[in-house]
C-alpha cells in the first residue's frame, strides 16, 4: 500500500529541488486530499458567496459541509480500514485483478450507508426537499471520496490524483463563473459540481491502474466479520479527531442553532479545523520517507524469516528496523514539532490576516500542538498496521477518542480559554500508548511473527496479541 510512497520518494531523491518540491505537493494532495478539499471547498466559496449569494446562505453552506465532512469520515472509516487489509491482501498475492470489483463494494457500500445517515441529518436542518437532497448527495460524495483516497496510495498515477483534484476545483470555479448571484440551492449545486468532477477523476485514475471488469467480493459481508476489530479501529480513529467538536456543537454554552436543528461553535469550529490543517506536512512526511523507509527494512525482516535466515540474522533485522523506527520518530518529532512552535507563536498574526475570532487563538494554539501527537500515534498505528496487530490499533485509536472527550468535558466551564484541550489531551495519551505498544512489538517481534501472531498457531486470538 505503500507503492505511490515509494515512488515520490525516488521523484524527491533524483529530481533535486524541483523533484522534492513536486513530491511534497503530490504527497498532500494524496496523503490530505480530503481535508484539503473541504478546507479548500468551504474558504472558496465563503469568499465567492460575500458578494454573491449573501452571509445567511454561505453560512448555512458552512455548516452543510461541516456535517458532510465530519459524517462521511465516520462513515468511511470502518470501509476503509478494512479495505485497507483486504487490499493489502490481494496486493501480496498478485491478485490486483480482484480491486476492481473491491472497489466497486467500497464505493457502494459508503453509498449507501450515507444516503439514510444523510437523510436523517439533514431533515434537522430544516431544508428544503431539493436543498436536502443536495445535501445528502454532498455527503455521499466524499464518503467516496474518503474511499477513492485510499486506492490512490496503491497506485502510481500521481499525476492523474493531483489533476483530478484541480480538475474538480476547476469544474466548480467555471460553473460559478457567470454566476453573479446564487441562494444556498446554487451553492449547493456548485459544490456537488466540484465534488462529482473530483471523484469521477480519481475514480478513473485507480481504474486506469487497475483496469479489469469489476466483480462483487466473494466473501464481501464475510470480510467485516472476520475483521470487526479493524472496522471498530476505524470508527474510533474517526471518532477520536470529531468528538470533542461534537461535544462542544450540544454541550458549550457558546454554541449557536446554525441551520434549524444542526449547531456548530462559531468560536472552536474555525480555529480547530484550521489547526488540524498542520497535520498536512506531516501526513506527507509519513507518506513520502517514513512509510517507505520502515516498510523497505520491514521486508528484510520477513526475507530474512521466510528464506535461510539464522536467528541471529532475523534477529539483527529486527535492530536494524527498531533503528528506522526511532529515525523516523525523531525526524516526525522534529518537523512537526518545528511547525507546531512556529504556528502557535504565529497564531495572533495568522487570527488577524483570516478574520478569524481572537478568542480561537487558544484553541488553534493547543490543536497545533496536539497534531504533533496526534501524527505519532498515527506512525505507531501505521507500524502496528504492518505487525497484523489491529487490536492494538483499536487500542490507541480508543485511548484517543476517550481521553478527547474527558478533556473536552473537564474543560467545558474554562470556556474559550479551555478549547482545544481535550483534543490535545487525547492526542498525547494515544502518542504514548501508540509509541508504548510499538515498543512491545519490536522487541517480541521474532516471536510474534513464528507465534504469537501466527494464525496456524494462535487462530484467532491473535487478534489481541
Amino acid at each position: 500500500m505503500a507503492g505511490i510512497g515509494f515512488r515520490l520518494a525516488h521523484m524527491a531523491r533524483t529530481g533535486g529541488i524541483g523533484g522534492a518540491a513536486a513530491a511534497a505537493v503530490h504527497g498532500a494532495t494524496i496523503s490530505s486530499g480530503p481535508w484539503l478539499l473541504a478546507a479548500g471547498t468551504i474558504m472558496a466559496l465563503e469568499q465567492w458567496s460575500r458578494g454573491n449569494a449573501g452571509a445567511d446562505a454561505a453560512g448555512a453552506l458552512q455548516t452543510i459541509l461541516i456535517y458532510a465532512f465530519s459524517v462521511s469520515a465516520l462513515i468511511a472509516g470502518p470501509v476503509v480500514a478494512v479495505t485497507t487489509r483486504a487490499l493489502s491482501d490481494l496486493l501480496y498475492a498478485r491478485r490486483s485483478g480482484d480491486a476492481p470489483g473491491m472497489l466497486a463494494a467500497s464505493l457502494m457500500t459508503v453509498t449507501l450507508v450515507a444516503l439514510p445517515a444523510g437523510t436523517v441529518i439533514y431533515a434537522l436542518a430544516g431544508l428544503a426537499p431539493v436543498d436536502q437532497l443536495l445535501s445528502v448527495a454532498i455527503l455521499a460524495l466524499l464518503a467516496q471520496i474518503w474511499v477513492a483516497n485510499l486506492f490512490l496510495t496503491a497506485i502510481h498515477a500521481h499525476r492523474a490524483i493531483l489533476t483530478g483534484y484541480a480538475v474538480g476545483a476547476a469544474a466548480a470555479a467555471l460553473a460559478a463563473w457567470p454566476i453573479d448571484a446564487a441562494g444556498l440551492r446554487g451553492l449547493l449545486m456548485l459544490t456537488i459540481t466540484g465534488l462529482l468532477v473530483t471523484d469521477l477523476c480519481l475514480i478513473r485514475a485507480i481504474r486506469v491502474s487497475f483496469a479489469g471488469i469489476p466483480s462483487w467480493p466473494a466473501d464481501w459481508r464475510g470480510l467485516f466479520r472476520r475483521h470487526a476489530h479493524i472496522a471498530a479501529g476505524g470508527i474510533a480513529a474517526a471518532v477520536a479527531i470529531w468528538i470533542d467538536k461534537w461535544m462542544l456543537w450540544g454541550l458549550s454554552a457558546d454554541s449557536v442553532a446554525s441551520l434549524g436543528m444542526l449547531r456548530h461553535h462559531p468560536i472552536y469550529d474555525p480555529a480547530s479545523f484550521l489547526g488540524l490543517l498542520a497535520l498536512v506536512p506531516g501526513l506527507t512526511l509519513l507518506l513520502v520517507v517514513m512509510e517507505t523507509r520502515f516498510d523497505r527494512q520491514f521486508m528484510a525482516v520477513m526475507a530474512a524469516c521466510a528464506g535461510a535466515g539464522t536467528i541471529g540474522g532475523i534477529d539483527g533485522e529486527r535492530r536494524r528496523l527498531a533503528r528506522v523506527v526511532v529515525e523516523n520518530l525523531r525526524l516526525l518529532i522534529v518537523a512537526q514539532g518545528t511547525i507546531a512552535v512556529l504556528l502557535w507563536v504565529l497564531a495572533p498574526a495568522i487570527a488577524h490576516a483570516i478574520g478569524m475570532d481572537p478568542r480561537g487563538i487558544f484553541a488553534f494554539r493547543f490543536t497545533v500542538v496536539g497534531t504533533v501527537f496526534h501524527l505519532i500515534a498515527l506512525f505507531a498505528t501505521i507500524i502496528l498496521s504492518y505487525c497484523d496487530l489491529f487490536g492494538r490499533v483499536l487500542v490507541v485509536w480508543a485511548l484517543f477518542a476517550v481521553f478527547s472527550a474527558i478533556g473536552t468535558l473537564a474543560h467545558l466551564s474554562a470556556g474559550f480559554a479551555g478549547l482545544g484541550w481535550g483534543y490535545m489531551a487525547g492526542a498525547a495519551i494515544a502518542a504514548v500508548a501508540g509509541l508504548t505498544l510499538v515498543a512491545q512489538a519490536i522487541g517480541d517481534l521474532t516471536y510474534l511473527l513464528f507465534v504469537g501472531n501466527n494464525p496456524s498457531i494462535m487462530g484467532e486470538r491473535r487478534r489481541w496479541a
